[in-house]
């Protein structure tokens, strides 16, 4: 049983929390229903005083801060939740058998959920970055074309990975896309010309083909920069500071 008691537990409590959660889930390959899990859990960890109490939403908190933390169990591939059932993967197993300290077992699951949201994040950037592309692209004027630097260097990631993109998705206006040497990119993937090159006494911009919006910037505490229309948030009339938050 572990202590409730003591200077800052909360560490120590919520790695034998995650790994009382796996071991019981271990002694049953038909899974559990979450509730039931929980209660068994609390014979294992019982709950402090404050656990005890209810949340702003009329719930124990000790059930919402298991549910919370045992999100690290999912996203490490140990635990499976559907339907209410939580079952103990064979991975989960493995991980029971290779770290039998609660300390370590918590640590690892810690440890693989950060990778996995380091990786969502950077898929999240990723496809923000090919929206954008294809914006730009669709933008281009028939008979302009721009190279995949232009391109590239306005939206962010290298050139090499647009032109994958641009091959694989083809948005409109990818074929005014033009490659090393001005050969344009429906011509090296085997289509028929479709933008006719022509002089025109105006500069094109890549600049000129996004839209113009209030954009807020945000980075990550990993390093990533993410772009999201200030339209996106509202004002608030509950206390909370919205639009105004950000000035």
């Amino acid at each position: 049983m572990i202590a409730t008691d003591g200077p800052d537990r909360t560490k120590d409590r919520i790695n034998a929390m995650l790994r009382a959660i796996c071991t019981l889930l271990a002694e049953t390959s038909d899974g559990m229903n979450g509730t039931e899990l929980i209660e068994l859990v609390k014979a294992i960890v019982p709950p402090t005083a404050t656990e005890n109490t209810l949340n702003a939403s009329g719930i124990v908190r000790y059930v919402t801060n298991l549910r919370f933390w045992s999100i690290d169990l999912v996203k490490a591939g140990w635990v499976r939740k559907v339907g209410g059932v939580w079952t103990l993967t064979e991975v989960g197993r493995a991980a029971l058998a290779s770290y039998p300290d609660p300390q370590d077992f918590g640590n690892a699951a810690r440890h693989l959920y950060k990778e996995w949201k380091a990786r969502d994040i950077a898929e999240k950037a990723s496809r923000e970055n090919w929206e954008l592309a294809d914006s730009v692209v669709a933008r281009i004027p028939a008979g302009r074309w721009v190279t995949f630097t232009d391109v590239a260097e306005t939206v962010g990631g290298s050139f090499q990975s647009l032109g994958v993109h641009l091959w694989k998705e083809r948005p409109p206006g990818w074929h005014r896309v033009a490659l090393k040497g001005g050969l344009l990119s429906a011509e090296r993937y085997g289509d028929d010309r479709r933008t006719e090159i022509i002089d025109a006494p105006q500069e094109i911009r890549i600049e000129d083909m996004i839209t113009e919006e209030d954009m807020v910037i945000t980075v990550t505490h990993g390093g990533y920069v993410k772009r999201t229309p200030l339209s996106t948030y509202r004002s608030q009339r509950h206390g909370g500071k919205g639009r105004s938050g950000m000035s």
